[in-house]
């Protein structure tokens, strides 16, 4: 079956409650325990806050594509009647976009959700033939009507709207048998409707957490303490708890802290320290913490003298099974759910009387007889409760319910047809929104964009290795696109957001859009954002757009090509640039994944991350893929000039080497030069052929060059050649030197390996993982080093023994490419 999942209760307010407590862990429960059935998750677009967190917390259980945003106009909470139109809208807006998923079955996390924020859940409004089924938590706004609903009220009226709604549910799942009760008595549906598939704790089981000494510190908490964790609303009881704390015999009440964690109303919290200091308790007898983590829960359940949960209504009471879970003593009220999960009656108390309450505090304080039984108890009851157990209740409902599933199809003209009425017509604003809304709903099933960022060859071509690799991945990914998506280069400014690169692609690949203008591009949940170029300034102004992107459900990725600007600060010449790169690789971090060029770039990338405790995405995804090497595969730029055959044929006919790299003090050309001026003045006649345009840092190397009485005879300079010339230069060659002190991957010795050409290169890992056994390494510093080594490669070369290229792995760009989409897509997890 294919099984949409409604995530707004993991998104809305309720996320601070043991409603979203709950339905976070029974969605992980079932994804983690059914392969029968394929599940998609869909969360409310209007909800964005921290969706990156959320979303992120179930990426690897789904896939990418199985995560989807709906998208409608706010604001729509139902507290507020001019609301209450766009409220309707919304609804059928989701319904509509669940149904355009073509799902057998919906599964509601809450139905009771959007009176105070922007969430939205209805049932059969515009799809009145796809079953759903919902978590029914309790009916204790029915029970106590008079504190929940008042007469005419706002939340009367939105609690009747989703009342009805859940009298059209296929079936509900409550939460224990007492909630369970009441459902069926109070929402008036039939007991075959309503079935009990209990809870459990959270999948990052507390028991497995280790205390932390700052916990008690961080909150001033200073002598042993009862704990409470949970709302403040009237059935929680804290005021009579209260009262029967200060009521405690006052030498025991002045040895402990009474502690209440948890989000809590301003209004409400203000209630309960009046209360404290009515009842003459200090700031350190009584405090109030407010919303704290599961972890720091999870150790002041472990470390305090007795957990109580006084409440006298619950649909379950989930705190009491965690501090079980913890190993806690454990006292509860003897009302509702509470009693099924604290079974011996020893430990329960009547939560309407101040004195029972005392006493029971007293005693599990005190009595350790009492307390010893309590923690034996704890470890029994709670594991009977897991999310395994409760999951496999619901699937086995679920797959009953298979028998009546609907496959109705989506069509734009029902919904139009539905918003018909609904829509003010002379509001513009609004409609823009409206229609946007639709087009991103509409387009979350339909092919989605590759975005491509080459804002550097777009505005800069500077015909460098980077541009190299930029340009040959664009070429193989516009003739090879992955299945389902349209690729589709842009480009940014620091001042201006992103935009289409049409008319580069018009000018570069002879490919013409409808659409003459390079405007600015939009997207939707399930594209994804590629940045292939590397420009440091455009992209870090452009961070908030990755947010936002991330935010829309869009994976966004980087290409890493070195971590030089930080490894070898002294060779380039802004010292601000190693901060610059410093900033774009932990901007970076902050993305849902980086792409190297080679393992010893993602290493360095990693290791860097770590020494510098660089914060990262919690999704983020490192991997790495050898970038390609044939210039044919690159879109390779074409033309000879007009001495190229009278210095190709020179090339042939004598000893020729080979340096390919822009002019810059880190590639090694001065020390090659260095070192060849001692082999030319010892008799070698050879050519030393540099090709590259200038860098920085060099201009007394190049008026050396410049100058050299060798140069054009033995000497050669190429500045900016032509790919098709470069290929000729390779073939007439004898062999290839690299000395460069560090790289990102070498892709020269690619090129040159193609050639069948020989390698003479510096040792350092990138090379070594690139050329292997393949290749002639040399460590020298000095150019006497090596002239040596030199001599001694062409002694191996003269007897034919030096190592050959012919067979080094390498890829073509296309093959390349289709690694690099496989890591895009399915990465490795950091």
């Amino acid at each position: 079956m294919k099984i949409v999942i409604d995530m707004q209760a993991v998104q809305s307010e309720s996320k601070y409650r043991g409603i979203g407590g709950y339905a976070r862990n029974f969605v992980l429960g079932l994804l983690t325990s059914d392969c029968e059935h394929e599940f998609i998750l869909v969360f409310n677009g209007l909800l964005n806050s921290d969706s990156d967190e959320i979303v992120n917390s179930y990426k690897g259980l789904v896939s990418s594509d199985h995560i989807k945003l709906w998208n409608a106009v706010g604001p729509v909470s139902a507290w507020k009647e001019e609301n209450l139109q766009r409220r309707k809208i919304a609804e059928i807006l989701r319904e509509a976009f669940i149904q355009s998923l073509s799902p057998d079955l919906v599964i509601l996390t809450s139905l009771f959700e959007g009176y105070g924020d922007d969430s939205v859940v209805s049932v059969g409004v515009f799809d009145k033939e796809t079953p759903v089924v919902s978590i029914l938590y309790d009916a204790i706004p029915l029970i106590y009507r008079d504190q929940y609903l008042p007469a005419n009220s706002a939340y009367e009226k939105f609690y009747e709207v989703q009342f009805g709604y859940a009298k059209q549910l296929l079936f509900g799942l409550t939460i224990s048998e007492s909630a369970k009760g009441e459902i069926v008595n109070y929402f008036k549906i039939s007991e075959k409707k309503v079935h009990n598939i209990s809870a459990a704790i959270g999948y990052s089981e507390a028991v497995d957490r280790k205390s932390s000494p700052s916990t008690l510190e961080t909150f001033g908490i200073v002598r042993p303490f009862i704990l409470y964790t949970g709302g403040a609303d009237q059935r929680k009881n804290l005021p009579r708890l209260i009262y029967a704390f200060a009521a405690l015999p006052a030498e025991l009440r002045k040895s402990l802290s009474l502690v209440f964690a948890g989000k809590m109303p301003l209004e409400e919290v203000k209630k309960l320290k009046e209360i404290a200091r009515e009842s003459l308790l200090t700031e350190d007898d009584f405090l109030l913490l407010g919303h704290i983590s599961a972890e720091k829960l999870d150790d002041l359940y472990r470390r305090c003298e007795v957990f109580v949960f006084p409440s006298y209504h619950e649909g379950f009471g989930l705190p009491v099974l965690e501090a079980m879970s913890c190993g806690a003593v454990v006292i509860g009220s003897d009302s509702s759910s509470i009693s099924e999960i604290i079974e011996n009656q020893d430990q329960l108390f009547d939560p309407f009387d101040i004195d029972s309450i005392t006493e029971k505090l007293k005693q599990s304080i005190t009595d350790q007889e009492f307390r010893v039984r309590s923690k034996e108890n704890a470890g029994v009851w709670s594991e009977k409760y897991s999310w395994s157990r409760t999951c496999n209740e619901a699937l086995t409902l679920i797959k009953q319910a298979s028998t009546v599933c609907s496959n109705d199809t989506y069509s734009r003209e029902n919904l139009f047809i539905s918003l018909k009425g609904l829509v003010p017509k002379n509001n513009q604003d609004y409609l823009r929104l409206l229609a946007q809304a639709i087009d991103k709903n509409e387009a979350s099933s339909a092919i989605h964009y590759l975005y491509l960022d080459i804002s550097e060859l777009v505005q800069h071509d500077a015909a460098t290795g980077v541009q190299r690799v930029v340009r040959s991945y664009l070429t193989q990914l516009l003739q090879n696109p992955p299945q389902n998506f349209k690729v589709m280069p842009v480009y940014a400014t620091v001042e201006t957001g992103y935009r289409h690169a049409r008319k580069y692609l018009e000018s570069a690949f002879c490919i013409r859009s409808n659409v003459e203008e390079d405007d600015e591009i939009s997207w939707i949940a399930g594209d994804i954002f590629f940045c292939l170029d590397m420009q440091h300034h455009v992209q870090l102004a452009q961070a908030q757009t990755y947010k936002q992107m991330r935010e829309d459900g869009v994976k966004v990725k980087f290409l890493i090509y070195d971590l030089l600007p930080i490894q070898l600060e002294e060779y380039f010449d802004n010292p601000a640039f190693k901060k610059l790169h410093e900033d774009w690789l932990a901007m970076i971090a902050q993305q849902d994944g980086a792409i190297s060029i080679s393992r010893a770039t993602q290493t360095a990338y990693k290791d860097w991350i770590q020494l510098n405790s660089i914060e990262c995405n919690p999704v983020f995804q490192m991997d790495w893929v050898h970038i390609g090497a044939d210039l044919e595969g690159s879109k390779p730029s074409k033309g000879l000039p007009s001495e190229a055959n009278v210095l190709l044929e020179k090339f042939r006919d004598e000893l020729t080497f080979l340096l390919v790299a822009t002019i810059e003090p880190r590639k090694g050309q001065s020390i090659v030069l260095d070192a060849f001026e001692q082999l030319w003045s010892s008799g070698l006649k050879s050519n030393l052929i540099f090709v590259g345009k200038k860098g920085w840092k060099v201009d007394d190397f190049v008026a050396r060059v410049r100058e050299h009485p060798e140069l054009n005879s033995q000497l050669f300079w190429l500045e900016g050649i032509t790919d098709e010339f470069l290929q000729s230069v390779y073939e007439a060659s004898n062999c290839l030197i690299s000395a460069s002190i560090n790289e990102g991957f070498g892709l020269p010795l690619i090129e040159a390996a193609q050639k069948g050409k020989p390698l003479f290169v510096r040792d350092i890992p990138v090379y070594r993982e690139v050329a292997g056994e393949h290749a002639y390494y040399f460590d020298s510093l000095s150019a006497t080093g090596l002239a040596d080594s030199l001599t001694r490669w062409l002694e191996l070369y003269e007897n034919n023994e030096h190592p050959l290229s012919d067979n080094m792995p390498r890829l073509t760009w296309s093959e390349s490419a289709e690694k690099l989409l496989d890591t895009i897509i399915s990465p490795k997890k950091y």
